[in-house]
């Protein structure tokens, strides 16, 4: 049984646009919907600006750093009225917590005081954004050489956007270009090399999906165009490739992709590899998971991903996703306490219409296969959930095993689909 939490809120004494949310108690996984519960309302009242104290929270667990996480952006929605999270008074150990997931990169930690009524609205910068300009460093350009260029973010009034963060993506009215996107602007500029395959007049252009930016360059070309079919060398395992028109291209023998144009020139867009590669009779991933139940959803999304690239239709793609998630869930909450500094491993190896999925753990065992017989509706009528995520996950598999070793934990699951005749 988790502590009791207790919130109260009031307006900041520095700045009355701040309002302070005292907690008291513990943030778990039992407390975490009161507290989210208390932003929305916190929220929904109009009170964009949120400073929660967080002095006498002696615990909180991935279950509260995830109301953090879910809702930063939702009041950072309302950055035109200053809209942000932040806290103070936050405990050395509660920090950890913060620093493991990253929440400390992502959320200001404040002293309640004076320095509180610096916290002003801004102006979105998507409504101060309004074009990028271009400027090509190098005096002359030729087809398929690096050149230096800067690209800038300006508002209406001409001015440098500094805090602008975005990525970028280029393009050209003919020919190719090299890179295809950017980011890292510092404040409001970027700078880079690009190179462009093409001859004459080329309108290079710059966007974000939202703003736009050009610039008409002069591309010259220093040999004459040649003769196809041509040979040429891969730069990473000198094997003689026979190119028969201007294309994008792939060495069969370590992989390197290039394009080569008219004149000949070679542009590496993908570097090969050296090393001999052996082969597995299986397909599939694996991963090592910190215990944090903010990634699961993360994991989810690779997991539909690869399965559907599979092959797999929607239903049993669903059923693997759906299954994975709860046994990571289970084992993180029963097996390692929401520590997150704990590991887990997951593979999935696909091979003849089935996926063969192994979940290994450190923490205290813990058997789903023991929950195949849980009565649904004597847990409805309870109003209780415990167990029901275990029955439904050994419905879902195929075949289902568990195993207490003296080092780790491992559940081994299988999934089928399709037919395997198909592959024969």
């Amino acid at each position: 049984m988790s502590q009791p939490i207790e919130m109260s809120h009031h307006k900041c004494q520095y700045n009355q646009e701040v309002t302070v949310l005292k907690v008291r108690g513990a943030i778990d996984s039992e407390t975490a919907p009161a507290f989210e519960n208390k932003l929305e309302t916190i929220l929904e009242a109009g009170l964009y600006r949120l400073l929660v104290d967080l002095e006498e929270v002696e615990y909180i667990s991935s279950a509260g750093v995830g109301v953090f996480v879910g809702m930063l952006q939702r009041f950072r929605e309302y950055e035109d009225q200053g809209g942000d999270i932040k806290s103070c008074n936050v405990s050395k150990k509660i920090m950890k917590v913060f620093e493991s997931i990253g929440l400390d990169s992502m959320m200001d930690f404040v002293e309640n005081g004076p320095g509180l009524k610096e916290w002003e609205a801004e102006a979105q910068i998507e409504e101060r954004m309004n074009h990028f300009f271009l400027i090509v460093m190098d005096k002359e350009i030729f087809s398929g050489e690096e050149f230096v260029m800067r690209v800038g973010a300006r508002d209406k009034d001409k001015r440098l956007v500094e805090d602008y963060m975005d990525m970028i993506r280029f393009s050209v009215s003919s020919g190719m270009i090299f890179p295809k996107e950017a980011d890292g602007f510092n404040k409001g500029i970027w700078e880079g090399k690009v190179v462009i395959t093409a001859s004459g007049k080329v309108t290079l252009s710059v966007t974000d999906g939202k703003y736009t930016g050009s610039v008409e360059l002069e591309i010259q070309e220093k040999a004459d165009k040649v003769q196809f079919p041509l040979k040429v060398n891969c730069t990473t395992c000198q094997a003689e490739i026979t190119i028969k028109a201007p294309e994008i291209y792939r060495c069969e023998e370590c992989d390197e992709t290039f394009n080569v144009d008219e004149w000949g020139n070679v542009q590496i867009i993908k570097t090969g590899s050296t090393v001999k590669r052996r082969k597995s009779k299986y397909k599939g991933i694996e991963m090592k998971i910190n215990a944090d139940v903010n990634y699961l959803p993360t994991i989810r999304r690779v997991i539909e991903g690869l399965c559907a690239q599979e092959g797999m239709d929607e239903i049993t793609t669903n059923s693997v996703a759906l299954a994975i998630d709860e046994i990571l869930l289970n084992l993180i909450e029963h097996g390692n306490d929401f520590d997150p500094w704990q590991i887990l491993r997951l593979s999935m190896m696909f091979q003849k219409k089935q996926v063969k999925i192994q979940i290994r753990d450190y923490g205290d065992p813990f058997d789903v296969t023991k929950q195949k017989n849980v009565s649904i509706k004597y847990r409805a009528a309870k109003g209780s959930k415990r167990g029901v995520g275990g029955f439904m996950v050994n419905k879902l598999m195929d075949n289902i095993k568990y195993e207490s070793l003296p080092n780790y934990n491992q559940l081994t699951m299988v999934k089928k689909y399709g037919s395997a005749d198909e592959d024969e």
